[in-house]
């Protein structure tokens, strides 16, 4: 379609829920007969106390087939099956424990959506008409992935578990890495049989001199992947992420860095067949050090006689008056309301990221050593704040055992979902009327 609207990271699959919304507004529109609504209104599965339908088999088998052309008729309904009744689990299991979506976070979603799509709401609304998408439709789908995000959040990350030895090995490995650099990289490989005839190698040998031309002209990874697909020409490759050397086996470890920003490697042959690497980018990783500020406020309260309008005169007064050589400290001893740090001149000590709240922190990142904030309003009041320094220091421990855990749980995540959702599959009453 032209104009596609831009879907991204307000929930998975959100590209795919508009492509599902679409179909059915299309099926709607169509009138079928009394007798293919009779086909479409079938029951394929009963979950638990749910339905599935054809009409909702055959638009699940629509979107996937969009995404994977090549796929039989036989696997598609298979997996779109497969996908149907996991949806449906879900919903039933956030039904269960009581978890919703109200419509206040559902609107600030659509805006959210709108706002991806650089629309605003009443723009994103006649685009999605214009694509066929019914309005009502596409919220319930995004209350639908929501919900199911809610539920997942709840149930996958408590069945996670780190243990204290996962957290110091993870920190270890950490320290070791810290200051080295890192690439983010692109992998392909031709596949050659170690025992392959002369007639296979020439093939593979063709393969890889293509696949040098393709990666010489600059083509994405995806652009090389869909040619060599369309042209039967096995090749299997795509994105690494970002990876240190020492992570990689010889010899790529060797190889990877004295390569040059999107240059690819000279063919490496091993058992499973011609590797090629492509280097994007590279970057330095960040060692256990944070940027610690040093810092001094004046805070003054709202109170029956004091008005946001008028704390903010005050502090704009105060502010000229430091600027004009008065100084902070001994304004700060006599007027800030924040008594525990008024008594030490406003003096806030050292402090690092996440200890005080987001408008406090922005407002500092804005100033070099030896400036003064505007006057701004915090949860706590109105503050004026002079930055006094900025240094590097090492995180607290608990604060890197803290983050190490919240890393290693997140590596776990996919796994423990797999594993949940199997479980909710295995304990579900499954039901497929024509096979009886």
């Amino acid at each position: 379609m032209n104009n596609a609207l831009k879907m991204t990271s307000l929930a998975p699959n959100l590209k795919t829920l508009l492509g599902v919304c679409a179909f059915t507004c299309l099926v709607g529109v169509s009138n079928p007969s009394y007798a293919a609504q009779q086909i479409v209104d079938r029951v394929r599965v009963l979950v638990n106390d749910s339905a599935i339908t054809e009409a909702e088999l055959r638009n699940t088998i629509e979107i996937l087939r969009a995404r994977n052309a090549n796929a039989s008729a036989e696997q598609l309904r298979k997996t779109a099956l497969e996908e149907l009744i996991l949806i449906s689990l879900q919903e039933q299991e956030a039904r269960r424990l009581g978890l919703s979506v109200d419509n206040a976070t559902l609107d600030r979603a659509m805006q959210n959506l709108a706002k991806q799509n650089k629309l605003s709401l009443t723009n994103f609304r006649k685009q999605a008409a214009s694509q066929g998408v019914d309005w009502n439709k596409l919220r319930e789908s995004v209350r639908q992935q929501i919900l199911v995000e809610r539920l997942r959040d709840r149930e996958v990350l408590r069945r996670i578990n780190v243990s204290e030895q996962e957290v110091d090995d993870f920190l270890a490995a950490a320290d070791v890495a810290a200051g080295q650099p890192q690439y983010q990289l692109e992998h392909f490989v031709v596949p050659l049989p170690v025992a392959a005839n002369d007639e296979a190698k020439r093939r593979a040998e063709a393969a890889v001199n293509q696949l040098q031309r393709a990666l010489a002209d600059k083509r994405s990874a995806q652009q090389i992947v869909n040619t060599f697909k369309a042209r039967n020409i096995p090749l299997e490759g795509g994105s690494l992420g970002w990876r240190n050397a020492r992570d990689l086996p010889q010899p790529m470890n060797e190889i990877v860095p004295k390569l040059m920003t999107n240059e690819a490697s000279e063919p490496v042959v091993d058992g499973q067949g011609i590797h090629i690497l492509r280097l994007l980018a590279v970057r330095q990783t960040k060692s256990s050090a944070v940027e610690q500020s040093n810092a001094r406020h004046i805070l003054l309260k709202l109170n029956p006689l004091r008005d946001a309008e008028s704390a903010k005169a005050e502090l704009d007064s105060v502010r000229k008056q430091v600027l004009n050589g008065e100084d902070f400290a001994a304004l700060a001893h006599k007027l800030s309301e924040d008594y525990a740090s008024g008594v030490s001149g406003g003096d806030l000590g050292w402090f690092g990221p996440g200890a005080m709240v987001p408008v406090f922190e922005e407002n500092l990142k804005l100033l070099a050593p030896g400036q003064i904030s505007q006057p701004f309003e915090s949860p706590f009041g109105w503050h004026l704040v002079k930055l006094e320094g900025r240094r590097q220091a090492q995180a607290p421990i608990s604060e890197r055992r803290l983050k190490a855990k919240a890393a290693i749980a997140e590596t776990k995540r996919d796994q423990t979902t797999v594993r949940w959702l199997q479980q909710l599959r295995d304990q579900a009453y499954l039901e497929y009327p024509d096979e009886k």
